[in-house]
């Protein structure tokens, strides 16, 4: 098992990947396509986070992620990473999504998939 927030790390440490929010796995497949084609929001921002080596832009300036994680003993209705989501809208509301097929050995825990 590695543990890292970087996936970068994880394209060339691991075959197989799963991202995890609040505790739980929010999306899983082969780690250099997940990386590459994310199909949760919060894995599009975990891969959004870190700078491209050798591009200054990205270095000075990474992308990142608003907000703070919900307790976990106090999560929200619904998808728990919906009040972070830039995506999120009424269907995140009801119930957590479970996961889903997202491509060929993949899966992802989000309505729009």
């Amino acid at each position: 098992m590695f543990i890292t927030h970087d996936l970068s790390v994880l394209t060339y440490a691991c075959r197989q990947l799963a991202v995890m929010y609040a505790g739980r796995i929010v999306e899983e497949g082969p780690s250099f396509e997940v990386f590459a084609n994310a199909s949760h929001p919060y894995t599009r921002a975990l891969a959004a986070a870190f700078p491209t080596i050798g591009d200054q832009t990205s270095r000075m300036a990474p992308s990142g992620l608003g907000g703070d994680p919900p307790t976990p003993g106090n999560l929200p209705q619904g998808c728990p990473f919906h009040p972070r989501c830039p995506l999120a809208h009424d269907a995140c509301l009801p119930a957590e999504p479970g996961l889903r097929i997202s491509g060929p050995g993949r899966s992802a825990a989000c309505v729009l998939v």
